[in-house]
């Protein structure tokens, strides 16, 4: 993956218009070659920075809360989380999710289509990650567990084994709202900022180009 993996700032809650802020800043922060195969978690060339961490916000938002609202919020908001609406039907959106190469990473191998199947994608710098898929409810939501990875730009280099990535589809008067948590991806994590901004861009850039436009921006 070529650049450093990173979701929605950590919550629903934290959608501080964050599609308004990626909007300005992913506009023209892709061109084609610009992360020359390096995963988008790993802080590669096109994944923006936003200008204060996700684990700087959560701490000031926890700071203004009563210890009881920080515990309950604690819950909620600590995983990666990000959401996009497209023009398209939630079948549509469903199906485009599973077709990895199309807007992760274009290093790809396996199946990602059914239950039990497993795909790996890897990127140049060195970054993999191989996944299984748990679980499938058409229309409604995939479960991928993480089996196996590998990042080397930090200490812990399979910090992602064990976590899920959970995706959820839901139709829109508008369209169709594509929700992905990665369950376990948190502010504890070494990897958690920069793997939050790969995210954001495969989320809000990639995947949604591929929804709207039928061609996503794989590393």
């Amino acid at each position: 993956m070529a650049y450093q993996f990173s979701p929605q700032r950590g919550l629903q809650s934290a959608k501080i218009d964050r599609t308004a802020l990626l909007g300005k800043r992913l506009s023209n922060s892709h061109h084609k070659g610009d992360c020359k195969g390096a995963s988008p978690f790993a802080g590669a060339r096109g994944v923006l920075a936003p200008s204060s961490s996700p684990s700087r916000r959560r701490r000031q938002k926890i700071a203004l809360e009563s210890p009881e609202e920080s515990r309950d919020n604690d819950m909620k908001e600590q995983d990666y989380q990000s959401s996009i609406t497209a023009s398209v039907t939630p079948q549509e959106a469903f199906e485009k999710i599973s077709h990895v190469s199309e807007w992760w990473a274009k290093d790809f191998e396996g199946k990602s289509e059914e239950p039990n199947d497993v795909f790996t994608v890897r990127f140049q710098n060195g970054d993999m990650y191989k996944v299984n898929v748990s679980e499938i409810i058409p229309i409604k939501k995939i479960t991928w567990e993480v089996i196996d990875s590998y990042q080397g730009w930090h200490k812990d280099h399979t910090e992602w084994v064990g976590t899920t990535i959970v995706w959820e589809v839901f139709s829109q008067k508008d369209g169709t709202e594509v929700k992905m948590t990665h369950v376990g991806l948190v502010p504890e994590f070494e990897c958690f900022d920069k793997c939050s901004h790969g995210w954001d861009y495969l989320m809000q850039k990639s995947l949604l180009e591929l929804l709207n436009e039928g061609k996503g921006l794989p590393v």
